[in-house]
């Protein structure tokens, strides 16, 4: 369960870099007509990561007790 917590926040960490990269690429003007698009996706894909992260924690205290 600690690897797969583990795993998620580095997919969160990893997802919240490319959203800075993306809002650099769009201040720069290179960043095409979709960015927003990917902006969305990325913070979905966090928001069910951590998601994830709270039901793996819930099901560790549950198996503790």
């Amino acid at each position: 369960m600690e690897d797969q917590i583990e795993k998620l926040e580095l997919h969160i960490v990893r997802l919240e870099q490319c959203i800075r990269q993306v809002q650099r690429l769009k201040q720069m003007g290179v960043a095409d007509e979709k960015v927003d698009e990917r902006i969305d996706a990325y913070l979905d894909g966090i928001l069910k990561a951590r998601k994830r992260i709270e039901e793996l924690k819930k099901q560790t205290q549950g198996d503790a007790d």
